[in-house]
């Protein structure tokens, strides 16, 4: 039989514990000493998690967020050209990464190499694309303003990639 909940469960927090700030948990704030749990590069694959390693070495980065890039950019390339179905739900490749760490972390380092090759690959498309009064093609953009993004988005069904950094 399942367990429910109930004013006896030691789980059950009411709402006089809620209030109760004498004592907050601190380990998400600043300065707080508990490490990161270590990426599990094992997800990569052999030359994913290779690439990953050897990038974050040269980078002077975490691998951590050189994984994390290298799978956001994965998503945002693959956009809404594929989905993952579940009976009648289905879902586009959307990944929502958020790189966490102070401001001498390296997150910036990390997501640089993800960020040229897809810039690499946005160049390739603007230069063979065939009409130049058509709209570029892009993939990624950054600092844009709720309507540039609305007419770059519309102009790109296939999706894109948001980078903001800070």
């Amino acid at each position: 039989m399942p367990k429910t909940n109930t004013a006896t469960d030691s789980n059950v927090v009411s709402l006089a514990d809620a209030n109760n700030w004498k004592n907050p948990d601190n380990s998400l704030v600043r300065g707080s000493n508990a490490p990161a749990p270590q990426f599990p590069l094992g997800v990569l694959g052999n030359e994913a998690s290779k690439w990953a390693t050897e990038t974050a070495t040269s980078a002077n980065a975490p691998v951590d967020y050189v994984a994390a890039a290298l799978i956001a950019g994965a998503a945002g390339l693959i956009g809404n050209s594929r989905e993952v179905g579940f009976g009648a739900w289905t879902e586009p490749a959307i990944v929502w990464t958020v790189l966490i760490g102070e401001a001498s972390d390296k997150k910036s380092p990390g997501m640089a190499p993800v960020k040229r090759h897809i810039d690499a690959l946005e160049r390739e498309l603007m230069e063979s694309n065939p009409d130049p009064k058509a709209p570029p093609p892009r993939i990624r953009i950054g600092n844009t303003t709720p309507r540039a993004t609305q007419q770059i988005a519309s102009d790109n069904p296939r999706g894109l990639t948001l980078q903001m950094d800070e």
